[in-house]
């Protein structure tokens, strides 16, 4: 068990008077702990400072996150791996939702670096709903008005044509036989053509009730079912900012690459490098988010495997 400590309102004080009441802070606790119990001493805790005005809350919450993954190691290691590959000076694995980054590499967290690749999260969270892709947005039709409808009827090989059915399926409502004579649209926006006709909406009531004939059945043998579509394939969105260069003369490039649901990838690569291997950086971020992919299905399934047992 670990006791994680966050001394808020860190900002009210001083640099001079700040660290001076936390080691007070923490002598305090300290010796209520053991007049309460002697046990608390074999209890490692753990001291952070923390304010709502910057990113300390939200570093001490992801260092605390840390002791609760299992699977820590392994993504540090792919961390490492991308970032001695990609040249990337700095990386963190972030949960989208909270900013909290779940990993990151072997190399000390700057304050200042961690800042930056937060406040890039929450300004990408805040405009990424500004520029969806269109094929992620429900079925729209729109019909095109410039265009005159066509009024003889459709030719035999045309994607408009129907297949023969039984006369009582030919008496059409007027909505749905307007819809059959609109002008033809993209592609895009338009389902693929029906191979059989459509139920009449509105049909009348003194339509005889003979049966249909085996071509107006679905289930026939010339007409086999139609497969399932297969699944989409899934779009991982990523972008880039050039930051300011320093005054040594050397840029940087902020990156960012959704690996998986919820998680992203925010590395600082610099920029000559990036301009110069872009391609590169994306090959080694495609096996990185291949990496984090099976160790989440692991995890899954790992916690699956005692329902299953029972």
């Amino acid at each position: 068990m670990h006791l994680e400590v966050f001394v808020h309102k860190a900002d009210v004080l001083t640099e001079e008077y700040k660290f001076e009441n936390f080691k007070h802070i923490q002598q305090r606790v300290l010796s209520e702990l053991n007049y309460i119990n002697f046990e608390y001493e074999q209890i490692p805790i753990n001291f952070q400072l923390t304010s709502i005005y910057d990113n300390t809350l939200h570093d001490a919450f992801s260092r605390t996150l840390h002791k609760l993954i299992d699977s820590l190691p392994f993504l540090e290691d792919l961390l490492n791996v991308f970032c001695s590959n990609s040249q990337a000076t700095k990386a963190f694995l972030f949960d989208t939702n909270s900013r909290l980054y779940v990993a990151t590499d072997a190399s000390p967290v700057d304050p200042p670096t961690h800042n930056l690749c937060s406040d890039y999260l929450q300004t990408l969270n805040a405009f990424g709903p500004l520029y969806k892709s269109i094929s992620g947005s429900p079925f729209r039709m729109y019909p095109a008005a410039s265009q005159p409808p066509s009024a003889g009827p459709s030719a035999p090989g045309s994607p408009h044509a129907r297949a023969p059915s039984h006369p009582a399926t030919r008496a059409q409502s007027p909505a749905l036989a307007s819809h059959h004579q609109s002008p033809q649209t993209s592609a895009d926006l338009l389902p693929p053509p029906m191979t059989t006709s459509p139920t009449p909406l509105s049909p009348p009531a003194a339509l005889p009730t003979a049966p249909l004939p085996t071509s107006a059945l679905p289930a026939s043998p010339s007409t086999p079912a139609t497969a399932a579509a297969p699944p989409k394939p899934r779009f991982y969105p990523c972008a880039a900012a050039q930051l300011s260069p320093t005054a040594a003369g050397a840029g940087t490039t902020l990156t960012y690459h959704v690996v998986a649901p919820g998680l992203a990838l925010l590395a600082l690569v610099p920029a000559g490098v990036f301009a110069a291997r872009r391609g590169l950086v994306e090959y080694n971020v495609v096996f990185f988010r291949e990496g984090v992919q099976e160790i989440c299905a692991v995890e899954r399934a790992a916690r699956r495997w005692p329902e299953v047992g029972v």
